[in-house]
């Protein structure tokens, strides 16, 4: 078993590997405690002796520790596919970190009564390159070979419609194959005005 320090360690390193940046407040997330939480800065206050780390202190934010190897380093910009996320994906599982840095506000609304649920049941979070444009709440009836969008919520109406709308389509027709569905229907978009323009497009694939 490992020592408390080195699972300490552990953590810490998983995180930066997995991330590049991290705060303590993501490392202790599933694992509390003051011991804990005592040794993940010991290590981060090694690391950043070493020169391995940097801290960046944002306005608003808690300390952000970097790896040292990332600072000012060029990354490959996103293309324009779409994608939609599990709720339980990496990128979007620390729900303070994605409304810190993304300005998303996500949270998994299944285990909120209905009456109190702002999107529906099991939404997933759509990210188009690198910018989330909103959510979309499906249920796949399989028996019926159908897959419901029950509501999509496009939030970010500053991004062009005909530059995510196309990719939009392709994922949700893969993403409903994948679920043994033949046929897509949309029950409800908001904005209400992209409503017609989602279901043309639908039906065109399905000829």
């Amino acid at each position: 078993m490992p020592s408390p320090i080195e699972f300490a360690e552990y953590l810490v390193k998983t995180y930066l590997r997995a991330y590049g940046f991290t705060t303590v407040k993501q490392i202790t997330h599933l694992s509390t405690g003051e011991l804990l939480r005592k040794n993940v800065n010991e290590i981060l206050a090694s690391m950043l002796q070493e020169g391995t780390i940097q801290r960046i202190k944002i306005e608003g934010m808690p300390s952000v520790f970097v790896r040292s190897d990332l600072v000012g380093k060029k990354f490959r910009k996103p293309n324009n596919s779409v994608r939609l996320l599990s709720p339980f994906d990496n990128a979007v599982i620390h729900r303070d970190r994605i409304k810190q840095l993304f300005g998303f506000d996500y949270r998994l609304e299944c285990y909120t009564p209905k009456e109190k649920r702002q999107y529906g049941y099991f939404c997933l979070p759509i990210l188009f390159g690198d910018t989330f444009i909103g959510r979309v709440d499906c249920k796949a009836h399989r028996k019926e070979g159908v897959f419901e969008m029950i509501h999509l919520h496009i939030e970010n109406t500053n991004t062009d419609l005909e530059l995510w709308i196309e990719p939009f389509i392709t994922s949700v027709k893969s993403f409903a194959t994948f679920n043994k569905c033949d046929s897509i229907k949309l029950t409800k978009a908001s904005p209400s005005e992209i409503t017609n323009t989602i279901q043309q497009l639908l039906n065109l694939k399905k000829q």
